[in-house]
């Protein structure tokens, strides 16, 4: 079933609606009886580095990247399911590991997608992710771990509605390894607000209250 396409808002915006679920290849070192995402480190995993595995699979990556070339909107908005800024997790022996499950699985792919947009000049790319519960804005880079690197594109991620977000002491604890994101909070619940006009793009976070009714004794 193909889900992946582009909607374009006349000459203001144009939306890139990729599928990341179906056409990927299967998730780094997923075997029994451990599948599922999960922390992978690269010594413990090499393939998460291979060059041909793909989150998006090769006709959709062939079709993105057409897309880009012959983009014309003022802004261009890449649309997934999951975070695509690479986000490393420091564990307690000192190795870095990342999460299997998002873009952080198939760094390959992520790399050629920036380099995509780079490379054809792409107008104003940002980038929406989500899946993973909390706020984010991110400055996407093809290599994050160079900080005179230039940013591709940016991202913004909302949080869920009503489920829980990941450990925030925790996930606070690993930006000093990534400060390429800008922004992070998991601890309240809402969505992302944007005001998208010619000339600028304004983000801002809703964050609902939380309402807790005591337990009936």
């Amino acid at each position: 079933m193909r889900l992946y396409g582009r909607c374009d808002y006349g000459a203001l915006a144009s939306f890139f609606i990729l599928d990341a679920r179906q056409y990927r290849s299967r998730l780094a070192c997923d075997h029994p009886p451990k599948g599922g995402g999960k922390q992978i480190t690269d010594s413990g995993c090499p393939e998460r580095l291979e060059p041909g595995r793909s989150n998006l699979g090769v006709a959709q990556e062939n079709w993105l990247y057409d897309q880009f070339r012959a983009a014309p909107a003022k802004w261009n908005i890449v649309t997934g399911e999951q975070l695509m800024a690479e986000f490393k997790e420091r564990l307690d022996n000192g190795e870095f590991a990342h999460w299997s499950e998002d873009w952080n699985g198939y760094p390959a792919t992520r790399t050629r997608l920036l380099t995509g947009m780079r490379d054809t000049g792409l107008a104003n790319p940002l980038v929406i992710g989500g899946d993973i519960h909390s706020f984010w804005a991110d400055d996407l880079k093809v290599d994050s771990d160079d900080p005179r690197a230039p940013i591709v594109a940016s991202e913004f991620v909302g949080t869920s509605i009503t489920s829980p977000g990941p450990p925030y002491d925790r996930f606070s604890a690993w930006l000093a390894d990534n400060p390429h994101v800008r922004f992070f909070d998991s601890r309240q619940r809402g969505y992302v607000s944007v005001d998208l006009r010619p000339q600028r793009m304004e983000v801002a976070t809703a964050r609902f209250q939380t309402r807790r009714t005591p337990a009936r004794s």
